[in-house]
């Protein structure tokens, strides 16, 4: 008696069934890299510009002047930062007496690159009155 002989391979509908799942598969998984690629970038541009920021909020007082208004230019990278320098509205404490007058100043630095995304910087810096 001849019994039906069982299927020792694949059929051509199921490898490419197979094929088609793998290729979605295959798809999704580019997509989920290449977004994680983006956000990498993003987040180093966002580092860079906050040490950008760091060393010009440095260079305040010692290359840029400590006094009331706006310095500005362009880093590298195509990052541009901004510094404003504000008189502070607190009163400063007068200090020693007969020691040198203290005059508060609230400094901003602004790192921005070229996709509208920046960082902000504030903070206080104390200068002898003039």
């Amino acid at each position: 008696m001849n019994t039906p002989r069982e299927p020792n391979g694949f059929t051509l509908i199921e490898v490419l069934v197979a094929f088609t799942i793998m290729a979605l598969m295959l798809g999704a998984l580019l997509q989920t890299f290449a977004a994680g690629l983006r956000s990498q970038q993003v987040a180093e541009s966002y580092a860079t510009a906050a040490l950008q920021a760091r060393s010009k909020a440095a260079e305040i007082g010692q290359i840029i002047p400590l006094e009331t208004g706006e310095h500005s230019g362009e880093l590298d990278n195509g990052f541009q930062w901004r510094a404003v320098v504000e008189p502070y509205e607190q009163a400063v404490p007068a200090g020693i007496p007969g020691g040198p007058r203290l005059s508060g100043y609230e400094v901003e630095i602004t790192v921005s690159w070229r996709d509208e995304r920046a960082v902000s910087l504030r903070t206080l810096r104390l200068a002898r009155q003039r």
